[in-house]
Parts: structure tokens; C-alpha cells; sequence
């Protein structure tokens, strides 16, 4: 059944039974130039024990990269463990501008070199909405988030909202860590998250670094952080146009 997508993009699937993948090294399904364009209802049901080590490559997780109208919902990750370069997340690598509604992944466990994040590497746009993860993000380098490594609002198209993360997020490196978002430029609304947050260059209990990109920015509503690693809710907001003022209200 999952490995049947990679065959139609572009289809509407929907999970009817839980799905063990222990012992299977998972190949992702999409990349950069074959992208997944349809709908994934997991309906509730787990898949659990998902497991990529591919050191040498980018875009990885269930989905390597999906794009609009892309839609993935109610998706349950257990367990997955996913090793990679950079975009990297346990359900999807690269988002662009595709709906992910009502997922999570528990006890997950991602490491890579950077943009890392426990659902999502890269937020390009779109929307996620109602989803959470738990477990452990590590990286060598730069952008890592309990949810989402990298977002990037591209004018008023990135939300993340309703969503948290109790992940710890941790750097041997360099670069920017948040316990939900490493590196923010999208909006996010009603959200937390609680892990500890250590080693990189700028730590946040929320996240990393929040900044703006050309007309737009990352703005952050009635959220918040608890974390045992002392530090504020953004660990530094850095503006590339001055005209634009960034928000932080929580």
C-alpha cells in the first residue's frame, strides 16, 4: 500500500490498517523533481518502526517532498527513526506550499546535518496544523526544530498553528535551534513546545531564530516555551528589512 504511491503521485490514498515497517529500510517516496501532489488519509492508524539511513542524501522522511495541493492528514508516526543531510523529517522532508493536518510522531529520532525537524524538515510555505512530536532532533550544523527545521513564509502563504513539540533538540555544531522551529519566518499561532534545547549558536525554547524575509515576516501568537534549559522563548530575531516590524506575542 505505501510503497503503491510512488507510483501515482498525484492519487488519493487512505490508510485502512495499522502498518509495521520493522526491518524494512525505507525508501522515501518524492524528491525535488518527482513530487508527491496527492492526498494521504492515515485515518488514525500508526506506522510505526519507519527507518531511513541515508547519510548521503537530502529530502527524506515518508514523504522525501510534497507540494500543492499536497495534503497529508491523521497520519500516526511511532518509532521512526530517520538519518540524513539536510531536509530531513520523519514524515516529510520538503513541504512546499501542502497541507499536514492532524499528524504526529512519538518518540521519534532525527539526525542530519541541517534542516532538521521531528515532522518536517523544510516548510516552504503551506500549512501545519493540529500535529505534535515527541522524541529526540540532533544535528551537526544549522536550522533544527522538535516540529519544524526551516520554514519560510512566502508572503502570507506558512502557518503553523495549534501544533507543540516535547522533542529535545540538540546541535554538535553550529546554526539555530528552537524546541518547535529552528529557523522561522512563517507565522505560528497557538502553539508550545517543552524540550530542552542545547549546544548551536542561538537557542530558543520556541525558536531558534525568528527573522524576515523580504516584505514578510516570522510572527508568533499566543505561544509558548517551558524548557529546563533556561533560556528565552526566541534565541535572537533577526531582521533583513528594517521596514517590517517582527512580532512576538505570548
Amino acid at each position: 500500500h505505501l510503497n503503491n504511491i510512488r507510483n501515482n503521485m498525484d492519487k488519493c490514498f487512505v490508510q485502512t490498517a495499522d502498518i509495521d515497517l520493522n526491518g524494512i529500510s525505507w525508501v522515501t517516496i518524492g524528491n525535488k523533481t518527482n513530487r508527491f501532489t496527492g492526498s494521504y488519509d492515515g485515518k488514525g492508524f500508526s506506522i510505526s518502526n519507519l527507518t531511513i539511513n541515508d547519510t548521503e542524501n537530502d529530502y527524506l522522511g515518508l514523504f522525501g517532498y510534497i507540494s500543492t495541493p499536497a495534503h497529508l492528514k491523521n497520519i500516526k508516526l511511532i518509532n521512526a527513526n530517520v538519518k540524513g543531510r539536510k531536509f530531513i523529517g520523519t514524515l516529510v522532508g520538503w513541504n512546499e506550499r501542502g497541507k499536514i493536518c492532524n499528524c504526529s510522531s512519538t518518540n521519534c529520532s532525527v539526525n542530519g546535518y541541517s534542516d532538521a525537524g521531528g515532522l518536517v524538515g523544510v516548510l516552504y510555505g503551506g500549512l501545519i496544523r493540529d500535529c505534535f512530536t515527541t522524541g529526540n532532533v540532533n544535528s551537526y550544523e544549522a536550522n533544527m526544530g522538535g516540529l519544524v527545521g526551516f520554514s519560510n513564509r512566502l508572503q502570507e502563504d506558512a502557518i503553523i498553528q495549534r501544533c507543540y513539540s516535547t522533542a529535545n533538540v540538540s546541535s554538535t555544531h553550529s546554526g539555530d535551534l528552537g524546541g518547535l522551529v529552528g529557523d522561522n519566518s512563517c507565522i505560528i499561532r497557538d502553539s508550545y513546545a517543552t524540550g530542552t534545547v542545547t549546544g548551536g549558536d542561538f537557542r530558543g525554547g520556541l525558536v531558534g531564530n525568528n527573522r524576515t524575509r523580504s516584505n514578510y515576516g516570522g510572527r508568533i501568537f499566543n505561544s509558548y516555551s517551558i524548557s529546563n534549559s533556561n533560556i528565552a522563548l526566541v534565541g535572537r530575531k533577526e531582521n533583513f528589512n528594517p521596514a517590517v516590524t517582527i512580532v512576538v506575542n505570548s
